[in-house]
């Protein structure tokens, strides 16, 4: 009865793979070579011509043999070359996943300048999908990647592609929370550090705070949000925060609370307030914006707004992998994760002014 199963099991597989890679090669009109390198997903293959080999392999149900999937590797897209607190965070996530799936990861860096398209990058890598993060600094380049066998999810942006799938976070509603939790604590003259031309997430949390403001008819004096340049920011990590704190203490000394833009930020500014002998939450209280692993251990203990981002990472790497699993058949995943404040020691009430 044993040997019978067995025998049922073996037709049943040979069934699915009836059709040989000599056949799906005559059919396409390209050689057998070409078939291989499609099915690998190696590069030097006409993007015309890998689709109509696709094409051909989901018409025919064929798969590879498992040794053959063993290899498949996920690009990442970063656009710059620093490993932040914020790609760190997202790699968490990603490798979690991947580590428990047998999959591997391949980082393709997204800066300018390059010889090559990024799809010619990710194709020279072999990579069988992509997740992309920051994608405001390389949009146009993430348009060829529709026309293309790649299942694609973006990272923290809701609008990249027709075909992208994407994990964005609700950051307009935690900063709105963070903006709430200062005015329950009376503060009314607050301050908040951001970028002159700031990713849509940045954006959203500048805009979460202020009409949260305005809906409790407070007004936020402009000398009180600074807007870095381009040209002032720096790599460095809290350098931002410490230098944007420094001007907002010599415009708005009345300051007594400040939102930054991330945690890197927030750092900065919590060293730039010590620097001019000021005290935490004492004199001006701090909340931030990521709550990277670190900040529950600062001095004092960091209030900011939880952004799953290692959690968005993993389930980018989950989705996929399903994409991988059922070519022709995905369904891009498109969630937006909910945020929340984490209230710790460098939030307190409002001084009592003079």
């Amino acid at each position: 009865m044993l040997t019978q199963h067995l025998r049922i099991e073996i037709i049943m597989a040979r069934k699915v793979q009836e059709v040989s890679i000599y056949k799906i090669a005559a059919e396409a009109g390209v050689s057998v070579p070409t078939v291989s390198r499609v099915i690998n997903r190696k590069a030097g293959i006409a993007e015309a011509t890998r689709n109509k080999v696709n094409t051909l392999l989901e018409r025919y149900n064929f798969r590879p043999e498992y040794p053959a999937m063993r290899a498949v590797k996920i690009a990442v897209v970063y656009p710059w070359t620093d490993l932040s607190d914020y790609f760190r965070k997202a790699m968490k996530g990603v490798y979690d996943y991947t580590r428990q799936n047998d999959l591997t990861v391949n980082i393709v860096t997204a800066q300018p300048p390059r010889r090559e398209s990024l799809l010619q990058m990710i194709r020279d890598q072999q990579c069988s999908g992509v997740i992309a993060l920051l994608t405001e600094q390389y949009e146009k380049e993430l348009a060829p990647l529709d026309d293309t066998d790649l299942p694609v999810m973006v990272i923290d942006s809701s609008g990249s592609g027709r075909k992208a799938g994407f994990i964005d976070n609700d950051s307009y509603s935690g900063s709105a929370a963070a903006a709430g939790h200062l005015i329950e604590l009376g503060h009314r003259k607050i301050g908040y550090l951001t970028y002159e031309k700031p990713a849509l997430n940045q954006f959203q949390r500048l805009k979460g705070a202020l009409n949260t403001f305005e809906a409790n008819h407070i007004a936020i004096d402009a000398a009180a949000v600074i807007r870095l340049s381009l040209a002032e920011s720096s790599p460095v990590r809290g350098e931002n925060g410490f230098n944007a704190m420094r001007q907002l203490l010599r415009q708005y000394p009345a300051v007594t609370a400040v939102m930054a833009g991330d945690d890197s930020m927030a750092l900065g500014a919590m060293a730039a307030i010590h620097e001019a002998g000021l005290r935490i939450p004492e004199d001006i209280s701090v909340i931030g914006f990521d709550n990277y692993a670190e900040t529950a251990y600062w001095y004092p203990a960091l209030t900011t707004v939880d952004h799953p981002l290692e959690k968005a990472g993993y389930m980018a790497a989950e989705a996929i992998h399903a994409g991988l699993r059922t070519p022709g058949e995905w369904e891009p995943l498109r969630e937006i994760l909910p945020t929340n404040l984490v209230i710790r020691k460098s939030t307190g009430e409002a001084r009592v002014s003079s």
